[in-house]
């Protein structure tokens, strides 16, 4: 569970960040921030006064720790924003809001939420770490860095899953293709995420990547959460097949605008072949109405005839016929 820990903050200020968070914050002094903070902690910080000095100094003695600076007015707030852009180390951490601003809470607990989640994510990469040490010439500290930093800017949505398929991680992207926030979509089983079809459909894939080692995808149809039809491709593989105990990556990816796409195409070409087809048959009944039904009888005289329509004779225009 994330702690939250304030410094510098009115009493009124933090009384509303606990209503708002569901957590009850600590106060702490400056000073005390080395014993008082540890990996699973958001510290809050009164912006003024060496505000970001202070989150360098949390930076420093836990780097992973998210740092949430309230700066008192909007000018104040630009000069700590445009401070952290040019502070080394702590700008992925970091960040500032506006306490006069009307979404100010609702930030402070969003950053909450991404501290738990990364503190969640950080667990789980913890316990694949020893298995990325054989990977030759990368130090496992450096690997886990990458692999994190991957889990949480990948364009696609992963989720972390135990055997049951019950999910223990999932990064931002997964809540974009699910309509979920990343923290509902923990501790819900995979079928539970889904309807119907498309529950047995993610359920066997399961049981086939559990049973095969090896991945094993499919593409569900769902309802979005635009409330359009959306395809969803999935695919379930376990973390190491020769660790069950780590459980299974679940890929999501969103193809509904690509499916669009080709089912918009298909129609578009079977519309113009119609229309070519139309074009061609009226091509052909104005060609046949022009031509004589007969030829006239003339006394002495023997006529012939040669029809020769344009091109293949399904346009209209540039015929010959001669007598």
């Amino acid at each position: 569970m994330t702690d939250i820990v304030v410094v510098d903050l009115p009493d009124a200020v933090v009384r509303q960040i606990g209503a708002r968070t569901g957590r009850i914050p600590r106060r702490a002094h400056a000073d005390d921030l080395g014993t008082a903070i540890d990996d699973t902690t958001l510290v809050v910080v009164g912006a003024p006064d060496g505000g970001v000095t202070l989150a360098q100094a949390v930076h420093d003695v836990a780097p992973e720790v998210a740092v949430v600076l309230v700066a008192g007015d909007v000018a104040e707030g630009n000069e700590v924003r445009a401070t952290l852009t040019v502070t080394p180390g702590i700008g992925r951490h970091a960040t500032c809001v506006v306490l006069q601003e009307p979404d100010t809470l609702d930030r402070i607990a969003d950053e909450v939420e991404r501290a738990q989640l990364r503190l969640q994510h950080r667990r789980t990469l913890e316990r694949v770490r020893d298995d990325i040490s054989a990977f030759e010439g990368a130090a496992p500290e450096t690997l886990s860095v990458y692999l994190g930093q991957l889990f949480e800017h990948a364009p696609v949505g992963i989720l972390l899953a135990d055997l049951d398929g019950v999910v223990r991680a999932a990064n931002p992207c997964s809540g974009e293709v699910l309509g979920w926030k990343p923290r509902h979509a923990i501790g819900t089983s995979l079928t539970d995420m889904f309807s119907g079809e498309a529950a047995d459909v993610a359920s066997g894939l399961l049981r086939e990547s559990v049973g095969s080692g090896g991945p094993n995808e499919a593409t569900i149809t769902r309802t979005g959460p635009d409330g359009t039809t959306q395809h969803l491709e999935v695919t379930v593989a376990p973390v190491d097949p020769d660790h069950w105990d780590l459980g299974v990556f679940v890929l999501l990816r969103d193809e509904s605008e690509r499916i669009r796409a080709l089912e918009a195409a298909q129609r578009a070409r079977q519309a113009a072949e119609a229309d070519a087809e139309r074009y061609a048959e009226l091509a052909w009944t104005l060609q046949e109405s022009l031509l004589p039904p007969d030829l006239p009888a003339i006394e002495g005289v023997h006529l012939g005839t040669r029809y020769h329509p344009a091109g293949d004779g399904s346009e209209i225009g540039g015929d010959f016929y001669d007598v």
